[in-house]
């Protein structure tokens, strides 16, 4: 179980890692710096890039042929006296409605909650594992199932055992 927690605690920090190197400020906006609990993105269309209603839309995120941006809903103050948010995507054109949905939903903020929550139920977990005297064996069945749960939605990464399934 040691190596499953140690494995799982892995996964969380590359994917942490890889979650703040996404979370960026606009990058024309001198000392700019994004929210330590992560940026949220949104679609945007238009000249004013205008954000973009994706329970409205039906099958793309703009009209067929004109582009949309993947664009922060934050804004930093730029040298030339305004705000902008920093773009992800940019003029994309034809983005399926349901795939724009999915992003937009896993933006930085939302992945780094779910790290943060991920983490704090084995904070909470993972203490009963080590050392403590049990009850019931059904209790430590429990715990352990707990913690392959957690694991296997990271089936797919580098280094899970299959044996560490639910």
């Amino acid at each position: 179980m040691d190596d499953l927690v140690t494995w799982l605690r892995g996964v969380l920090a590359e994917t942490e890692r890889l979650t703040r190197a996404a979370n960026q400020a606009y990058r024309y906006a001198p000392g700019a710096v994004p929210p330590d609990g992560g940026v949220h993105w949104r679609w945007v269309d238009g000249e004013q890039w205008e954000t973009v209603d994706l329970d409205a839309a039906e099958e793309f995120v703009s009209e067929a042929g004109h582009p949309s941006w993947l664009a922060t809903v934050e804004e930093w103050q730029t040298s030339y006296d305004r705000t902008m948010p920093r773009s992800y995507v940019e003029s994309a054109v034809e983005v399926d409605i349901h795939a724009a949905r999915l992003i937009a939903l896993h933006d930085p903020a939302a992945v780094l909650a779910d790290i943060a929550a991920k983490r704090a139920i084995l904070d909470e977990i993972v203490p009963a594992l080590e050392g403590y005297e049990w009850d019931a064996v059904a209790e430590r069945s429990t715990t352990e199932r707990l913690v392959r749960l957690l694991a296997s939605a990271y089936a797919d990464r580098p280094g899970y055992q299959e044996a560490w399934g639910p």
